[in-house]
């Protein structure tokens, strides 16, 4: 028959066991969240950087737009000047076309300016979370680390007392 110190030895025993399982659980399970949100923010580098791009190319295309409208809108002033009789090419129509030709590229570099400020924004953004990804996986690591840590403290404790327990101490 078994000795009720025995018994509450070995209970003590199993308990710190599951006890340290549970927190080796538990650091697992913080260390598989944080591998989660390090790989959604790794996902959020990725579409920061196509945010990036999408706005350059659109920075182009709209650049491009107004330089088409330009150039139209001096074939428009040379055909009116030439109408009326005057020279296109010389005096107050040239500087006419030059203007607007300088107006015009001008507001498309503008465009092409804005877009460029607007891709090193979703960059920075991009650069963010990269470091968040990074963050979060050491998080993670800790967390393994530190349940593996406390686990094996609560073995130890939890030994110690069912020996204490044992021996009458």
């Amino acid at each position: 028959m078994c000795s009720p110190t025995l018994a509450i030895v070995g209970i003590m025993v199993v308990g710190s066991i599951i006890q340290a399982q549970g927190e080796k659980d538990e650091g697992a399970a913080q260390q598989e969240a944080a591998n989660f949100r390090a790989a959604v923010a790794s996902n959020n580098v990725i579409l920061s950087e196509r945010a990036a791009q999408d706005a350059e190319a659109k920075g182009k295309i709209e650049a491009n737009k107004r330089r088409r409208l330009g150039a139209q809108q001096i074939g428009r002033q040379r055909v009116q000047l030439a109408s009326a009789g005057q020279l296109v090419d010389t005096g107050s129509g040239l500087d006419l076309n030059v203007d607007t030709a300088e107006v015009t590229e001008l507001d498309a570099l503008t465009l092409e300016n804005n877009a460029a400020r607007e891709a090193v924004g979703f960059r920075q953004q991009g650069a963010n979370f990269q470091n968040d990804a990074q963050f979060l996986t050491l998080q993670g690591k800790n967390a393994a680390k530190a349940a593996d840590t406390k686990a094996f403290g609560t073995l130890l404790t939890g030994f110690g007392r069912a020996g204490a327990a044992g021996f009458g101490g």
